[in-house]
């Protein structure tokens, strides 16, 4: 029986194209690359523009979040979920509940803190 040297060669492209969109899948998981701090602003607020640090940990598959405020304080992000890199939660702050939502793209991030009616955009960077 006569082998072609070539006759293996499609076998092994199929491998490494499963292998390399394997790969490609795992860096597509939700949530990749929040955790950090991050400088945020939030602009237009009655009282003015309001900075600070947001920041990110997951533990055992959990995130956790806290807010430094310009007071001085911390809090915590409550009902924290990040899906597909779109971030909810809340988090109080002189005696009202602030809801939060936005996108992490990369090392920005993007979105809205609401209450009470009012909106106003958050932006923040990732510290590095």
């Amino acid at each position: 029986m006569k082998t072609d040297k070539f006759s293996s060669i499609p076998a092994l492209l199929i491998v490494l194209i499963l292998i390399f969109s394997g790969c490609s899948a795992t860096k597509k998981t939700a949530g990749a690359g929040v955790e950090g701090t991050w400088e945020y602003a939030i602009t237009g607020a009655p009282q003015g523009d309001v900075h600070g640090n947001m920041m990110i940990t997951k533990v055992s598959n959990v995130y956790k979040g806290t807010l430094n405020l310009p007071d001085g304080t911390q809090t915590d992000i409550s009902n924290l979920a990040i899906v597909k890199k779109v971030l909810t939660g809340k988090f109080e702050f002189s005696n009202m509940t602030i809801d939060m939502t936005g996108t992490f793209e990369t090392d920005k991030y993007t979105g809205t803190v609401s209450s009470q009616g009012y909106s106003f955009p958050m932006t923040a960077t990732k510290k590095k």
